[in-house]
C-alpha cells in the first residue's frame, strides 16, 4: 500500500517509492530591540516554536518586536 510520502503518479504506475527528506525545518524566534533582527531561539517543531513565540511576546510585553521565521537546513547523514 502507499505510504504517507508517496505521490499520486507513483500510485498510478503501481510503484510505491518512499520519499526521504533531504532537509529539516527550523523555526527561529527573532526579536528587534531597535538595532535590527536577532535570533533569540530556534525550535525544530512548529508547535514548540509557537509556544516559544507566545512566551517571548508575553514576557517582553511590547518592549521589542518578536517574529517567527521558518528555515530549512540540510540533514547531515
Amino acid at each position: 500500500m502507499a505510504t504517507k510520502n508517496t505521490t499520486i503518479l507513483e500510485i498510478r504506475k503501481g510503484k510505491a517509492m518512499a520519499y526521504k527528506r533531504k532537509t529539516k525545518d527550523r523555526w527561529d524566534i527573532m526579536t528587534n530591540w531597535g538595532y535590527g533582527w536577532e535570533c533569540e531561539n530556534s525550535e525544530y517543531t512548529r508547535e514548540d516554536a509557537k509556544r516559544s513565540l507566545r512566551e517571548y511576546r508575553e514576557n517582553l510585553a511590547g518592549r521589542a518586536d518578536v517574529r517567527m521565521e521558518k528555515h530549512r537546513e540540510p540533514i547531515m547523514a
